[in-house]
């Protein structure tokens, strides 16, 4: 026998040690207390846990694809560092594990969650976070901006480099928090010229990238992870596991990485440069007319865009100002893109004669002409295109054409095909049929052979927490269809000014539509109210705002987007999610694409596996701990539609479409440990 099935033998007995290991550690919580103390810290034991642990440990030792859901309060997170723990302690040949979540807020709590548990089970590991380059600041650059910033600039630059040289760190999230506008002046954003800057030897950022290429655990988000994946990265490449945490949002960010835009006005900054460089008047007069065309064919694709949105759309009756990712067709605007191209070759052909420099391609402007001019050519194409692509426009002034490849294959085959165990875990995995169908094929997963990578179907874990007693689900069958634009809004203005009083406030409303926000907002009465309602809005950062609603715990929140996922407020904080709209994907090019994969069937396999996906993450938001209580409101009325579905995926029991039991079960959770407050009056219809 070959001395590799010794070692391979070998291997699974340290891994069966690291299984004893990590078992013995959860017979220590279940002694039959309800805390034990574990050098210093009060841990209790979930059943549920030690399973998860259990099937992320055999995923390890069998270099599985494993996908597994957990509820809240699973504490999943711990669910796969103890078997990682366990793992590094007892096998020497698993020692760099890549741990990636959707954002950098979560993976500052992955970084308290791995130094606590290495105190509890008294493992040293070195770990390390890695972000992108543009949540670094440069030193070198921060001296280039002092040069020619105003008095107030140059307060908050020297105030920034004098907390940069007195706590050793260029770190976004630990430095003085400043605004946009200085810190793209400052932030890093060509690792490439790191090599020839004269702080170079002294560089933090490069100190950073070794201690990442050093550590045994790499905390890092989705858009780095995939941009490190397609890059190569020496963190990856060596990588022994990785865990995609929060993977429901896994794609997204891979077609982040993958995608890119084209804007018109930076196609015409660059042409109109060669108009002050090139001394020939025929060939200035032709890149004028150049940049005439290019407008008019991205003035076309916008009306285009604008028409796709006003009869595809699910509020009817808007102003078309500002759209995103809405899908056009080339149509009758085929020639306009065939005349496009061949002036830009012109153009590129006649610069390049003019200088020695720009025929070297030293000269980035041509190469970005180029790779407009292959991403037009690809367009022609139709469907036949390697890419989606899309139209961008905003208040008239910005209009792009963005897009993406695809599928995902670009950056999960490098990833998926590897001899190593990979964790795709989140809350949110199943999708309406009651499976991980979904999220394997956004991720190109139902791709893969097994005689290439055993892909494992996971377990779904439910959450511990009472939601039949310490929840209730209200849907309005009454409030007007969302296509009924204006009834719809006063209807939601009615309802959710209801609702905030029921609960005395403690309310997170989750909007789909800014302008709907924006409607119920400012018709709302917020006079009768004795408590604060926050917007989101540009002017304070949702990270602020999260701080803000947390803090004031009657206060109401109206928010879009970011919050129907993340936003994590224990306790009597948030008692009140209210949905005014479910969230159907509009108009979108991605799910455009994704429709022609599943043909008839492309309305349950996309749009709904979306919406009851998002759905669950923000209904998700309501129980935070085991002792929160509290309402979720639907105001959409097509939601009896989509009952039984939802019910599938979801941990809610009580539902109800009667308002008196609204108002019931709030008396006795929520609003009975206000103080006095009186008899409440039950409404009756």
């Amino acid at each position: 026998m070959s001395s590799f099935f010794w070692a391979e033998d070998k291997e699974k007995v340290f891994y069966d040690n690291a299984q004893s290991e990590m078992n013995s550690f959860f017979d220590k919580l279940n002694s039959g207390k309800k805390n034990v103390d574990i050098n210093g810290y009060k841990l209790s034991y979930r059943a549920n846990q030690h399973r998860f642990a259990s099937d992320v440990m055999k995923a390890i030792r069998d270099k599985e694809l494993l996908l597994i859901q957990a509820g809240v309060g699973i504490g999943k997170s711990m669910g796969y560092l103890i078997p990682i723990f366990s793992s590094y302690n007892n096998v020497d040949t698993f020692n760099n594990i890549i741990i990636s979540t959707s954002n950098i807020g979560l993976q500052q709590q992955l970084l308290t969650d791995i130094n606590m548990l290495s105190n509890i089970l008294e493992i040293d590991i070195n770990v390390s976070i890695a972000k992108g380059i543009s949540n670094y600041a440069c030193i070198a650059k921060i001296d280039r901006a002092l040069i020619n910033a105003t008095d107030e600039e140059k307060a908050v630059l020297n105030e920034l480099k004098m907390y940069i040289n007195k706590y050793n760190t260029i770190d976004k999230d630990e430095l003085i928090e400043v605004g946009n506008r200085i810190w793209n002046k400052v932030q890093i954003s060509n690792r490439g010229y790191c090599s020839r800057c004269n702080y170079s030897n002294h560089c933090l950022h490069r100190k950073l990238a070794k201690r990442v290429n050093g550590s045994s655990i790499v905390i890092t988000n989705h858009d780095y992870l995939a941009k490190s994946i397609l890059d190569n990265r020496d963190f990856v490449e060596e990588a022994n596991m990785f865990v995609i945490d929060e993977a429901h949002n896994f794609e997204k960010s891979i077609r982040n990485i993958l995608g890119g835009s084209i804007n018109v006005e930076d196609i015409r900054r660059t042409l109109t440069y060669y108009i002050g460089f090139i001394d020939n008047k025929q060939l200035q007069s032709y890149i004028y007319t150049t940049i005439n065309d290019l407008y008019a064919l991205f003035n076309q694709i916008m009306r285009r865009g604008s028409a796709y949105y006003r009869s595809n759309s699910m509020e009817k009756g808007v102003s078309i100002v500002e759209c995103s990712n809405i899908p056009f067709k080339i149509g009758k605007m085929e020639d306009k893109f065939k005349n496009i191209i061949n002036r830009l070759d012109t153009i590129i052909d006649n610069v390049l004669k003019y200088n020695y420099r720009i025929r070297n391609f030293r000269d980035f402007r041509v190469k970005n002409l180029k790779e407009w001019n292959d991403i037009f050519r690809d367009i022609l194409k139709k469907d036949n295109s390697n890419n989606i692509y899309w139209a961008n426009f905003y208040d008239r002034n910005k209009i792009e054409i963005g897009y993406t490849a695809k599928d995902t294959s670009a950056v999960t085959d490098k990833l998926f095909y590897r001899d190593v165990p990979i964790i795709c875990t989140s809350a949110t995995l199943m999708d309406a049929n009651g499976s991980y169908d979904y999220v394997k094929n956004g991720l190109s997963i139902d791709k893969i052979s097994p005689r290439d990578k055993t892909v494992v179907n996971g377990r779904v874990y439910c959450s511990p927490y009472d939601y039949n007693k310490n929840s209730l689900f209200y849907y309005d069958k009454n409030v007007a269809h969302p296509n009924d634009n204006l009834n719809y809004k006063n209807d939601l203005v009615d309802k959710v000014t209801e609702l905030l009083k029921i609960t005395n406030g403690r309310a997170l409303v989750l909007f789909t539509s800014k302008a709907t926000m924006n409607y119920v907002y400012n018709n709302i009465d917020r006079t009768q109210f004795d408590f604060k309602i926050m917007k989101q809005g540009k002017s304070v950062s949702n990270s602020q705002l999260s701080y803000e609603f947390e803090k004031d715990v009657k206060s109401c929140l109206f928010a879009t987007g970011a919050f129907w996922e993340g936003i994590d407020i224990k306790g009597r904080g948030l008692c009140n999610v209210i949905i005014t709209r479910l969230p159907f994907a509009s108009v979108d090019a991605i799910m455009k694409a994704k429709e022609l994969e599943y043909k008839d069937d492309s309305f349950r396999m996309v749009y709904l596996n979306d919406m009851i996906q998002k759905l669950t993450q923000g209904t998700g938001r309501l129980i935070r701990g085991s002792n929160d209580r509290g309402i979720v409101a639907c105001l959409d009325s097509r939601f009896e539609n989509y009952m039984d579905i939802f019910k599938k995926v979801t941990d809610f029991t009580n539902y109800t479409d009667n308002i008196n039991d609204v108002y019931d079960f709030a008396s006795r959770n929520i609003t009975n440990r206000d103080g006095k407050r009186g008899k409440y009056k039950v409404r009756v219809k």
